[in-house]
């Protein structure tokens, strides 16, 4: 997004929430806040954005938002729009038991998101067809699967920045790719 864009949103937000009392007036301080905005917003798609910026308004919030949920909520309803998004436990347990049905214990399934092939192979695929106690492997899922969707999700919202200070660190510790 361009800086421009961006100008138009923190604009936005404060005509939305005029009781905005530390919002940019002009100058330098409207340049930080740009700049700020854009190490969160920049990579997004500005329509996304300003959806979610009119979501978040309409929804009766006192004070502005912070960036961070800004993006959050951009970056959830483009998912929905693609649907790329993370299916919910119900849907992900409801695929898993089509797969059995569909495959077997011998079969190999291909799954519509990672984090539901991440939380199968962790208990394994055998495990969960042949299981003696289903509903125990259905508890053990569905807390899998919140948490790993829960890190998912902070790893696909991080801006583009997280990764580029994270990454020499992590490389630096040996902790890539683990």
């Amino acid at each position: 997004m361009e800086d421009s864009s961006i100008a138009k949103l923190i604009a936005t937000a404060k005509a939305l929430w005029p009781s905005w009392t530390t919002a940019p007036q002009s100058g330098k301080e409207f340049e930080v806040y740009v700049g700020a905005w854009r190490t969160q917003l920049g990579d997004l798609d500005e329509r996304f954005v300003l959806a979610g910026l009119s979501s978040l308004s309409s929804d009766g919030r006192e004070f502005v938002p912070p960036v961070g949920l800004l993006r959050q909520t951009a970056i959830e309803m483009q998912r929905k729009a693609e649907g790329t998004g993370l299916p919910t436990a119900d849907e992900a347990l409801r695929e898993v038991k089509a797969a059995i049905d569909e495959h077997g214990s011998y079969g190999s399934p291909r799954w519509s998101h990672r984090v539901i092939r991440d939380c199968v192979n962790a208990i394994g695929w055998r495990e969960i067809c042949m299981s003696q106690s289903p509903d125990t492997v259905r508890a053990h899922f569905l807390k899998m699967y919140a948490e790993r969707a829960k890190v998912w999700n902070r790893e696909d919202v991080a801006p583009p920045i997280v990764n580029e200070l994270l990454m020499p660190l992590m490389k630096s510790l040996g902790t890539v790719g683990k």
